[in-house]
């Protein structure tokens, strides 16, 4: 299904009823690479899931320009006024998903349940981040080494498995395939923190969120957001040890229990 704004339409797909969960993927990616995860939930049956591909990738359409972070959660905005109205809903999001969900936070902070990052930037411009040395491990994958889809993998991964190296070709290659290099590229590239939105954390503070990161994450880190625990008032934040940015593929049953107990004890 599309949703139209402007000239912009946004491609999602709904499964289920109960509380709206908002699902938003990250940079590069779609609806897809986060399906896998949300739909092994036990507790998913609780949840309406909605999964979107953000403005620029995936099934939506591309931009004429190159948007702001602003822009793109002014979209997402409209998306879920027509979609998800005055309803309660929660949002699961991963990196960059992540950060756009916060700038959603600010507006709509008194509408959301929980929010579940996987993760996330909260730091756009990359140079100011406190990130990571990659470490790379292989679990009984060394037969299938010269693979090429593999070697793509292991430029980007940590924790390599066979069940990981799975999950990479089904809910992340199919995106970077269709991805838009002339869009995505210059939209990484240019990322900007939220204007008119300095008091960001301060504002969101009281939301019940969930921080699920990696140790060895050399895009994103995990001690900047660890910074946040003295403003965040109701907030886990949990450090995962041997994995980094695809941490949602390289340790997704471990994810999967912890999201489980996190929602069941946060309805």
């Amino acid at each position: 299904m599309f949703f139209k704004y402007k000239e912009y339409q946004l491609y999602y797909e709904i499964y289920g009823e109960g509380q709206p969960l908002l699902i938003l993927h990250g940079w590069y990616l779609d609806h897809r690479s986060l399906y896998s995860l949300v739909e092994k939930l036990e507790n998913k049956d609780n949840y309406q899931r909605i999964y979107l591909d953000i403005v620029g990738m995936g099934l939506s359409s591309t931009p004429n320009h190159i948007l702001t972070n602003d822009e793109v959660v002014v979209i997402l905005e409209a998306f879920i006024k027509e979609l998800i109205n005055k309803q309660i809903f929660s949002i699961l999001a991963y990196s960059n998903g992540g950060y756009l969900s916060l700038g959603i936070a600010y507006d709509f902070y008194k509408q959301i349940n929980n929010m579940i990052l996987l993760a996330p930037v909260v730091i756009p411009n990359h140079s100011k981040r406190i990130v990571e040395k990659r470490n790379v491990k292989l679990l009984d994958i060394e037969n299938d080494i010269h693979n090429q889809t593999l070697q793509q993998y292991l430029k980007v991964g940590s924790l390599i498995s066979k069940n990981s190296f799975q999950l990479y070709q089904k809910d992340i290659l199919p995106a970077l395939i269709l991805g838009d290099k002339n869009y995505l590229i210059p939209f990484h590239d240019k990322q900007k923190a939220f204007i008119n939105k300095n008091d960001l954390f301060n504002r969101i503070k009281n939301i019940n969120m969930l921080f699920i990161l990696g140790k060895h994450d050399n895009v994103v880190g995990y001690q900047d957001h660890l910074h946040l625990k003295s403003i965040l008032n109701n907030t886990n934040f949990i450090v995962l040890d041997n994995v980094g940015h695809y941490l949602f593929i390289e340790e997704q049953d471990k994810i999967i229990k912890i999201i489980q107990e996190y929602l069941n004890n946060n309805k």
